[in-house]
């Protein structure tokens, strides 16, 4: 499979919404964090540890012979597990290039390259610059916050989805997202309800490296959709 989807930042596919800049700015900035954090424990899983958990395997189901899209892919951990898995062919999306070159990069170490495609692209501008479809879609944990319209997305999910086809997503509950950690305890700092503008979130401790506060700032949107929106 080809994996030389947007490579030079100076032809950077464009964005859906200006908040989503620096949004791309902020994990271009935490990527090679990330990478070398605890959390992400890249020595583990090219070991052999799996990169998804045990919901998300649930969910997701046999992949093996599938083709699977894996929206908001970040630097591709979860992206290569699946054609680990036996997928027959598997496609990482993100909008952050510095992300997408560290995931081609562990796909290669993973010996897995040629089963991995890595797009660079606004996820809410996915179809625009993809024509297939697949099998499964697959997004999990932290990803409705960084989304500026959720109905375009659906729309986008629903362009890409097979018929019949199975569309995967593991999240944290919205509840999660009010609350700021201060002066040893959380409290609850933001809204529940979702506001057009989005929040632009000062710099904090990154999730994955607490040691580490990025300069970037973000613009996140709170998304409390009923259980509804997903029939």
């Amino acid at each position: 499979m080809t994996t030389s989807n947007n490579l030079d930042a100076t032809t950077a596919p464009p964005l859906a919404h200006p908040g989503h800049a620096q949004n791309r700015q902020w994990w271009d900035e935490v990527t090679p964090v990330h990478a070398r954090s605890e959390m992400y424990d890249v020595a583990g899983f090219l070991a052999g540890k799996p990169a998804l958990d045990r919901l998300e395997s649930d969910w997701l189901g046999e992949v093996a012979g599938r083709r699977v899209l894996h929206l908001q892919c970040h630097f591709g951990k979860s992206t290569i597990e699946l054609a680990r898995r036996g997928a027959a062919a598997v496609v990482g999306v993100d909008f952050s290039p510095v992300a997408l070159a560290t995931a081609r990069d562990l796909a290669q170490k993973a010996g897995l390259a040629d089963r991995v495609t890595f797009i660079e692209s606004d996820v809410l501008l996915l179809d625009n610059v993809l024509h297939e479809q697949f099998d499964i879609i697959f997004t999990s944990y932290g990803v409705l916050g960084w989304l500026s319209d959720l109905y375009r997305w659906g729309e986008v999910v629903a362009k890409l989805l097979k018929p019949g086809g199975r569309f995967v997503i593991v999240e944290i509950h919205p509840t999660l997202m009010m609350l700021d950690w201060e002066d040893g305890k959380f409290t609850v700092k933001y809204g529940y309800f979702h506001c057009a503008d989005g929040l632009e979130l000062p710099p904090m401790p990154d999730y994955a490296d607490n040691s580490y506060v990025p300069q970037a700032q973000t613009r996140e949107w709170q998304w409390s959709p009923p259980m509804s929106f997903a029939v």
